[in-house]
């Protein structure tokens, strides 16, 4: 269950880990309130795991070392 804040509380973002890369994305961007909920998602995580991230759908999350 997730319980993250999103525009439409449908938390359509997915997360992965493959090979110390973590990407995020949604499976349509150009629904805008999905470009909205994976900003939300994308900016949650950044603050809790102290990084950022490239622009974009599917794109990697630099950590802050």
């Amino acid at each position: 269950m997730q319980l993250a804040p999103s525009a439409m509380n449908r938390q359509p973002v997915t997360f992965t880990y493959r090979d110390d890369l973590v990407t995020a994305s949604v499976s349509d961007i150009s629904a805008h309130a999905m470009a909205i909920d994976l900003g939300i998602a994308k900016a949650h995580f950044a603050l809790g795991a102290s990084g950022s991230w490239e622009w974009g759908n599917g794109k990697k999350f630099n950590r802050n070392d």
